[in-house]
């Protein structure tokens, strides 16, 4: 049996040590090779996406998908197809880096690390399947009633749609990971990096600033993530400043920890003249 203990937290240079160091390369690595197999699979090669994401999507709006070969899976009825371009491959891939590299390294032992890779790659597997399916649900929801079609395109409201459903979901699962486990992160706005560098940095690196629509995007996914940053931010100010009342309420001081042991020294009196001797007790005459 594995024990799960989670070790100290780590200190700032952690990652600079050869077994952190190996931890990142691995996740990155599988990231890497992830990424370039979803990029040249085929529908029928996604399909444990695919089929599954197709009977959330069933399940709350139901509508109808058959697996057509070559295009994915098709509902004639919403007119809408779950390709291979709809997998959430990035976002299982943002999700897994975010819970592997968040807490990899905060357990006791190489061979735990090692089996929350595991973990972290099945609760990213679980948690892009309900984002996803949860994307394409309320972007048909949008797209039927017609609310937002005076002011934006179906494009930019499936794009804010699925940031958003993206965003909220690993902020979620990030959040709950920490409370399973017992441990705050040193900083809870890592996911959102992680999204940052999958949706945007990597797309740039192929020149993807050549195309308009990237642009739109890029404008979408910097604003969302900044909003949830500083919301997250907000929270812990919050939460610190909570903590410091309740450690004020139960009377002790909670400024600076050598003030309290300068009063600690202040209220100790040495016996004048006797030294040590005075805490030996004469023997009776």
């Amino acid at each position: 049996m594995i024990a799960l203990r989670m070790d100290s937290e780590p200190r700032g240079r952690a990652w600079l040590a050869p077994w952190p160091l190996a931890l990142a390369a691995l996740v990155l690595g599988g990231d890497y090779a992830f990424k370039r197999f979803c990029s040249q699979a085929s529908a029928s090669e996604l399909d444990f996406l695919l089929a599954p994401t197709a009977a959330l999507v069933h399940l709350v709006t139901g509508y109808d998908f058959v697996r057509e070969s070559g295009a994915g899976h098709v509902s004639r009825e919403a007119h809408v197809i779950i390709a291979p371009a709809c997998s959430g491959a990035n976002f299982a891939i943002v999700a897994f880096t975010s819970l592997a590299l968040g807490f990899a390294c905060r357990f006791a032992s190489r061979l735990a690390s090692l089996a929350w890779l595991a973990v972290a790659a099945g609760a990213a597997y679980a948690v892009t399947l309900v984002a996803n399916a949860a994307r394409i649900s309320l972007g048909l929801a949008f797209e039927q009633g017609h609310a937002l079609r005076g002011w934006f395109s179906a494009g930019a409201v499936h794009r804010a749609v699925g940031v958003a459903i993206y965003l909220g979901a690993l902020v979620a699962i990030y959040l709950g990971t920490e409370r399973v486990l017992g441990r705050r992160a040193k900083n809870d706005r890592f996911p959102l990096a992680c999204y940052v560098a999958v949706t945007l940095a990597t797309p740039l690196l192929g020149g993807a600033y050549h195309c308009p629509e990237f642009i739109s995007h890029a404008a979408v996914v910097l604003g969302a993530t900044s909003l949830v940053g500083v919301v997250l931010w907000g929270l812990h100010r919050a939460d610190d400043r909570a903590g410091t009342r309740t450690l004020a309420g139960d009377g002790r001081d909670t400024h600076v920890p050598g003030r309290v042991a300068a009063r600690g020294r202040r209220s100790e009196r040495s016996l004048p003249g006797q030294g040590d001797a005075a805490l030996v007790p004469r023997p009776l005459a």
